[in-house]
């Protein structure tokens, strides 16, 4: 089979794309919902073609036409809340996903049922090479990584405000919400140590965290898992 003009590997074009790739990674400081296109393509940095090169000039055109904005606001500290939002994607053939979580830190105001985004502090989108059986599976990994990196964000929070906030994880697959409460890995039994260490890290020894289920419309951490080409 013919590999196209446009797909061959180029490396002369190394220079350049290192340039824009290095563009779309201080976009991802502000913006941060282009995360999902820099992890993409910055692993393609070893192979890239004049096709791929297009892709990144198209998605740093997309963000001087339409930038997305980054809004934050002062808070009330005596109801400081920590949001940590996870979802996945899973591709049924590979049985692989793109897994993805967001970290809100905010106040009473900020309301979960409506559309508001301020006070993202920090989120995180990466592909994984871990083969599954179930989507909620994938689903159940997204979420121990969210978990994990809210240490962090809660430790950061202890330091500007000098008190921990009261932590809410926010989910949207129905069948993971059920194994948690039930604190059993039906889906893929193997995944039991994982559902085990989860809601140990979620639990009074961990977090002590609340866990919510929202319709998929609600799950803010969607839009880290859509740009799934690779």
């Amino acid at each position: 089979m013919k590999v196209s003009e446009d797909d061959m590997i180029d490396l002369s074009l190394k220079p350049c794309y290192q340039s824009l790739i290095g563009t779309l990674g201080w976009a991802v400081r502000t913006q941060p919902k282009v995360q999902p296109f820099f992890s993409i393509l910055s692993s393609r940095a070893n192979c890239i073609s004049k096709k791929l090169m297009e892709c990144l000039a198209l998605v740093l055109q997309a963000l001087k036409e339409r930038p997305f904005s980054l809004e934050l606001r002062g808070i009330d500290i005596s109801t400081l809340l920590l949001y940590i939002f996870n979802d996945s994607s899973f591709f049924t053939l590979s049985k692989e996903g793109r897994q993805a979580w967001m970290h809100f830190l905010v106040d009473a105001t900020w309301r979960l049922e409506s559309d508001d985004e301020w006070n993202l502090v920090t989120c995180g989108s990466k592909r994984t090479k871990q083969k599954f059986i179930s989507s909620t599976s994938c689903e159940m990994v997204s979420m121990v990584d969210g978990v994990k990196a809210a240490y962090k964000t809660r430790d950061i929070a202890f330091r500007l405000f000098g008190k921990l906030p009261r932590v809410i994880v926010v989910m949207d697959s129905k069948p993971l919400y059920d194994q948690i409460e039930s604190g059993l890995a039906r889906s893929e039994p193997r995944m039991q140590g994982t559902l085990d260490y989860l809601m140990q890290e979620i639990g009074g020894e961990g977090l002590d965290a609340q866990v919510v289920w929202v319709k998929r419309e609600l799950q803010r951490a969607d839009v880290l898992t859509r740009a799934v080409w690779w």
